[in-house]
């Protein structure tokens, strides 16, 4: 497998409408950290976790929120929702290596380790991090779980996992196989993959120093730099160490560079 540093230029704009804008709002370009020039690159419009036409109203990344309307009847049987890769992002039932009665962090790794050949995941409990409980109204606890492997976040890859009944019956999401990659060691460090997001910025807008109120507006550092493994395309086969890097110029413009 080709391992090569990728630097993603993602621009998000503020819209103050959706508009027929919404197909061009965000832009993706990936260049290899040798190279010159970009080379254009766009991530799918509308289908982020790679839903067909006929599920696309059923499922989200996260796909119940959280109201007041109760889950679908608990089943025993195990009901799967496949992308393109051929990767789950919809699992409905109850795994039979999988038990309730614990706390919920047992149950969660205990359901995920229940369906680790059909996640492709060797090991849920070092490569999923949880990020976030969740309880609604009628009792029903959410998980908000992120990818990783040897403790670098795979972009993009986020899974719910639903409780109810004392049991989790239900995750949705997006996730790729364990990563192959063997080196973890970016060709390029964090200063330079900063200082080539801030030239590209400045091609086109003024980066200015936020002031204190601006920064405590925006809620997080304006420029900041974290390690990610990228699958350009969502494809299985092109994982790749890349840098994810934030430049916010001033407020009202953002770009992302992964």
């Amino acid at each position: 497998m080709k391992h090569t540093l990728l630097v993603v230029f993602s621009l998000f704009m503020a819209l103050n409408t959706v508009k027929a804008q919404f197909k061009t709002a965000v832009e993706q370009r990936a260049i290899n950290a040798t190279a010159t020039q970009p080379t254009p690159h766009f991530s799918p419009r509308f289908n982020p976790i790679g839903i067909t036409s006929a599920n696309r109203n059923l499922l989200t990344s996260r796909s119940f929120e959280l109201t007041s309307k109760p889950f679908p009847a608990l089943k025993k049987e195990i009901s799967i929702i496949r992308n393109e890769q051929g990767m789950p992002i919809y699992i409905e039932g109850i795994p039979h290596q999988s038990t309730s009665g614990k706390d919920l962090e047992q149950q969660v790794w205990s359901y995920l380790n229940a369906l680790q050949s059909t996640l492709k995941i060797e090991t849920p409990e070092e490569e999923w991090r949880i990020i976030a409980k969740e309880r609604d109204e009628l009792g029903q606890v959410h998980v908000k779980l992120q990818q990783q492997f040897q403790g670098v976040k795979v972009y993009g890859a986020e899974i719910w996992l639903h409780q109810d009944q004392n049991a989790i019956h239900l995750l949705n999401g997006c996730l790729y196989p364990t990563p192959s990659l063997s080196n973890l060691t970016p060709a390029v460090s964090e200063q330079q993959a900063i200082l080539m997001a801030q030239a590209s910025v400045s091609k086109q807008h003024r980066i200015k120093v936020l002031s204190e109120t601006e920064q405590q507006a925006l809620g997080k550092a304006p420029i900041s730099a974290e390690l990610v493994i990228f699958h350009a395309n969502r494809s299985l086969e092109a994982e790749q160490l890349a840098w994810m890097v934030t430049v916010v110029p001033h407020l009202g413009h953002e770009f992302y560079y992964s």
